[in-house]
């Protein structure tokens, strides 16, 4: 992802750990923030998540949003992206979903928990990086 500079693309990396934080927008304006895995394909962050989940609506209905993706070594490390909610696709949601749970967790996402999910992707059209070592 070209958008991301060099230094801080093991964030992104196919097999860094880094939970990103996005936040979608209410109706009412009032923003609303969650905990999610995420890939990146070409120039998109990816994620799973249910078609009607707050976070999908939300990006349907005010597509801005913003990620943060967190160094989990270094908690003042960090990405922070604006982009635009684009797309979500059925076709291979829960293959893409247990790339994410090995990913992270070591193993398949149980079945049970598992639906009807779609993958969501993001476009990055800004980003801005931090770091402090406070030790």
């Amino acid at each position: 992802m070209n958008i991301v500079p060099e230094a801080y693309r093991d964030l992104i990396s196919d097999d860094s750990k880094a939970i990103a934080y996005l936040s979608t927008t209410l109706k009412n304006g009032a923003p609303v923030t969650a905990a999610i895995w995420f890939g990146v394909q070409d120039e998109h962050i990816c994620f799973v998540s249910g078609p009607t989940s707050l976070k999908v609506k939300n990006m349907m209905a005010r597509p801005h949003v913003s990620l943060l993706i967190q160094d989990p070594a270094l908690v003042y490390r960090y990405i922070q992206i604006r982009g635009k909610y684009m797309k979500q696709i059925t076709e291979g949601s829960a293959d893409y979903l247990n790339m994410l749970s090995n990913r992270y967790i070591g193993k398949d996402y149980p079945a049970e928990l598992g639906g009807d999910d779609v993958i969501v992707f993001i476009k990055p059209e800004r980003v801005n990086v931090f770091s402090w070592d406070a030790g």
